[in-house]
């Protein structure tokens, strides 16, 4: 009978059990390593997380630039008031990609947007809505909900500090 004289092996010459034993060693070792690797590596370009709002219109006609200026800080003032920034943006919002998603832009890496709304991406406090800002495709609402720098921008920051430090310092002198 084939249990009787079955010492592990088919007809192959393989041994099952051992080929078995090698395949859970060889996932164990992958686990542990996963569970080594470090997780939180540096970012080699700062991204920030950025929810929009966009209130387009004709820049070439006077009238419909004013509508929107004032569409766009009546939806700033609803949100300030507590209504949901998603809400306002799937209802409100020019950008249709981004409106389905509640405005969400996902992550933006740096210089990606166009610069007046770049601008306001880097300084604006997390979690709060910008004023209104202009561009040549109409009004913006932004909200900032994270940020990760790159360590190069972080130095040059630095830098950039250091000089305006010194230069201040030494016009004192």
């Amino acid at each position: 009978m084939a249990w009787e004289s079955d010492n592990g092996q088919d007809e192959t010459g393989r041994d099952w059990p051992k080929v078995m034993w090698f395949g859970l060693a060889l996932i164990l070792v992958i686990m542990i390593a996963w569970l080594y690797i470090p997780k939180d590596r540096p970012t080699s370009l700062s991204r920030a997380r950025v929810w929009h709002i966009l209130v387009a219109y004709n820049p070439s006609e006077p009238s419909p630039r004013e509508a929107a200026l004032k569409t766009a800080s009546s939806l700033r003032e609803r949100i300030i008031e507590g209504e949901s920034f998603s809400k306002v943006a799937k209802e409100y919002s020019g950008d249709v990609q981004s409106a389905r998603r509640g405005g969400d832009l996902g992550w933006v890496g740096r210089g990606t947007l166009t610069d007046t709304v770049e601008a306001v991406i880097w300084d604006l406090p997390l979690n709060q809505i910008s004023e209104v800002i202009e561009s040549a495709s109409g009004f913006h609402l932004v909200l900032v909900s994270g940020r990760e720098i790159a360590e190069a921008d972080l130095y040059e920051w630095k830098l950039q500090e250091r000089v305006l430090e010194e230069s201040t310092g030494g016009a004192g002198r």
